[in-house]
């Protein structure tokens, strides 16, 4: 039985989140090891949330059963709630916006100018976001009508299963 606590801010916003151990089934040979090795599975896990006075979320701390720090992150933001610079796992990036606050350059900034990247993102004339980049890749996106996606390419396509009406 997995144990969740949560703290919340008097908006209703996540401050802390607070895992404890899970039990699951495996199979026979795994618990088998786990008692061996003495192992223990009543490890607990703090998460930590900061917003500033618009409600943007401007830090968050992953944090281990160990209670060290395992991942941090760091946004910030304009006045109209654009994107400027973001850390996350160690990655610094900025994010350049234009006057449909759409973004038009996302940069990721590194000590070495030989490992620094840029994604220009496209946008059709209907302003969808035609080329997106995640961590599997770049991929192309397609739109029907009512601006809804329906295919994804990176390599293969990926079609919109499901109710299009």
């Amino acid at each position: 039985m997995a144990v969740k606590k949560k703290t919340y801010d008097f908006r209703c916003r996540t401050l802390a989140d607070v895992s404890g151990a899970r039990r699951m089934r495996r199979p026979r040979s795994w618990r088998t090891e786990i008692a061996r090795s003495g192992t223990a599975m009543s490890e607990t896990r703090s998460d930590a949330y900061g917003y500033n006075d618009r409600n943007e979320l401007v830090s968050a701390s992953k944090l281990g059963g160990s209670q060290s720090p395992a991942a941090e992150y760091a946004y910030q933001y304009d006045d109209i709630g654009n994107r400027i610079t973001s850390t996350d796992l160690g990655t610094n990036r900025t994010y350049t916006a234009n006057f449909l606050n759409q973004y038009t350059l996302i940069s990721n900034l590194c000590d070495s100018a030989s490992l620094r990247e840029e994604f220009v993102p496209q946008f059709d004339l209907d302003g969808n976001q035609t080329l997106v980049k995640t961590t599997t890749g770049v991929w192309t996106v397609a739109y029907n009508g009512e601006n809804r996606p329906v295919s994804c390419t990176h390599g293969v396509i990926v079609r919109q299963q499901g109710d299009l009406r």
